[in-house]
């Protein structure tokens, strides 16, 4: 819920990041702007967020969506218990995610006068607190780098695609076949098995199934479909009674170097060093 307010005026600060992709906050902060665009998801109690003189009733699942220049400060309810993530993005990042959705949704989504803001499902939220949680761990360790903007990437396809999703103000146009399949390839037991099963599924022969899928996302099918594997890999290394080799078979991949080289390739990291990091964090 938004809320007109009266304008005051007085001078406003850039603030620059302390962090380069996310940071936890449990505190109050005064009123600044900043000169990227700004995410901000609620992960537990409430707040109220005054953004370019309106007022916004944030709670617990909530997500704002601020342009780079909005004007913006908040106050806490309970700071005992209130924590949300500020996710931070450049414009040329911002508009690259978003023109694979369509390509007028950067210049629609920048032209709103007012933030945008909606509320996530629980499952969305759990997922994409997972990997804001992920991030925070990566992004602070030289080490790491390459995983943790592998990451940044990630979160920012979640963050745009929830857009597409909720925004009243923004006209997307995607297929049914493409929403359809997105969907498909994200299930377990497609993720579990071989890209020929998902093109079986698809209606679509396998080449001309590649060529709408470059033409409407700008990515080949098969490194997308990699690319959520690995994604998934990652979940499962969580669970410490699985084995690499056990995950690498429940991928559908049948040698356990060739799944390691392209793990590395989109982690910088082996399996087992990945693994290291998720019990050290």
């Amino acid at each position: 819920m938004k809320m007109k307010i009266a304008p005051e005026r007085e001078k406003i600060d850039y603030v620059a990041r302390k962090y380069p992709y996310t940071t936890l906050m449990t505190w109050e902060f005064y009123k600044h702007k900043h000169s990227f665009w700004e995410m901000i998801i609620c992960i537990k109690g409430s707040s109220q967020h005054f953004i370019n003189e309106l007022r916004y009733d944030f709670g617990a699942s909530d997500i704002i969506i601020m342009k780079p220049d909005s004007v913006h400060d908040y106050k806490i309810s309970d700071k005992d218990n209130y924590a949300h993530y500020d996710f931070y993005s450049t414009a040329d990042d911002m508009k690259k995610v978003c023109d694979s959705y369509a390509s007028d949704l950067y210049e629609k989504l920048a032209g709103n006068k007012d933030a945008l803001a909606f509320s996530l499902d629980p499952s969305a939220l759990r997922h994409l607190e997972a990997k804001l949680n992920q991030l925070n761990s990566l992004q602070s360790n030289p080490q790491f780098d390459k995983l943790a903007a592998n990451v940044y990437t990630t979160v920012l396809h979640i963050i745009c695609g929830l857009i597409s999703e909720n925004s009243v103000s923004v006209s997307i146009a995607v297929p049914d076949w493409l929403s359809g399949l997105l969907s498909l390839m994200s299930r377990h037991d497609m993720l579990c098995g071989k890209l020929s099963a998902v093109v079986a599924r698809s209606g679509f022969s396998h080449g001309h199934l590649c060529r709408l899928f470059k033409k409407h996302t700008g990515e080949t099918l098969i490194d997308y479909f990699t690319k959520l594997k690995i994604d998934y890999a990652n979940v499962l290394l969580r669970n410490n009674e699985l084995n690499i080799l056990d995950i690498a078979g429940m991928l559908g991949y049948d040698s356990l170097s060739y799944f390691i080289t392209l793990f590395k390739r989109y982690n910088n990291a082996t399996p087992k060093q990945y693994r290291k990091t998720l019990f050290e964090a």
